[in-house]
């Protein structure tokens, strides 16, 4: 099995390397973490390395998959591994559910009163949040039209 730590003077230069070469070096950093992040978890998990079989567990890696994560440092692109049996989620992208949660409901208020989709967009550019599409906003705003359907739907029967 390979090692299960990175010396800090290794780690160092793995970071300044990736620094100097990127448009967005902070950016680059935190996804070069995430990553180091979502290799120890997924080992951990399936007790074995990358290239390695584990010999309690028949599951094991089958590539990568790219997942957007938008951050206060803006929009970082995750190479999320897969398993072959089995999900495996980020243990930071669960924490973050509630932030999330609060920008859909930002995004679903804002339509609730007539902004345009395009300047919801501008302003989640604004905000760091790139690539969120106008059917993305309608996406998310047929959630907010379920609540509204149960809502209607609900004990007091429907209301007209």
């Amino acid at each position: 099995m390979a090692k299960d730590r990175i010396e800090r003077d290794e780690l160092a230069s793995k970071l300044i390397m990736t620094a100097e070469g990127a448009a967005d070096p902070l950016r680059a950093m935190a996804e070069l973490m995430t990553d180091f992040l979502m290799e120890a978890e997924v080992a951990a998990r399936i007790g074995a390395e990358p290239h390695e079989r584990s010999e309690e567990r028949v599951t094991h890696r089958n590539g990568h998959r790219e997942r957007r994560w938008d951050t206060r440092l803006g929009t970082l692109q995750l190479q999320v591994p897969k398993l072959r049996e089995g999900g495996y989620v980020p243990s930071f992208i669960e924490h973050r559910k509630r932030s999330e949660q609060a920008i859909i409901s930002v995004i679903q208020e804002a339509v609730v009163k007539g902004v345009s989709t395009r300047k919801i967009e501008a302003v989640l550019e604004e905000l760091g949040i790139a690539g969120v599409s106008g059917g993305q906003v309608s996406q998310l705003c047929a959630g907010l039209d379920e609540k509204v359907r149960k809502f209607r739907e609900g004990p007091l029967g429907e209301i007209r």
